[in-house]
């Protein structure tokens, strides 16, 4: 979602997502709501339409991981998980 103020504010555009940081200040200046709870509605209205699209059988699908397996994850160079769900980064 992008807000562009027009002549002396008034006229206003608004199209795209809100969850763009830039677009939730601009949103937060205009209703005077903090721009975080304009990127977690979209991130709720976001996560309401997967849970409700046909994509969600395919993520049903997917099996938790054991705390073994996580022991043996390497997520990126010097990211490690340290198990249940946290990581830890280690300097190179």
């Amino acid at each position: 979602m992008e807000v562009v103020a027009g002549k002396a504010n008034a006229e206003v555009g608004i199209a795209g997502s809100a969850g763009n940081p830039d677009t939730s200040l601009r949103l937060e200046r205009l209703f005077g709501m903090e721009a975080q709870f304009w990127l977690d509605l979209q991130l709720a209205w976001d996560l309401y339409e997967v849970c409700h699209s046909p994509a969600v059988k395919n993520i049903r699908k997917i099996k938790r991981i054991t705390r073994s397996g996580m022991n043996a994850i390497n997520l990126l160079p010097g990211i490690r998980l340290t198990g249940r769900g946290n990581f830890r980064i280690q300097p190179p």
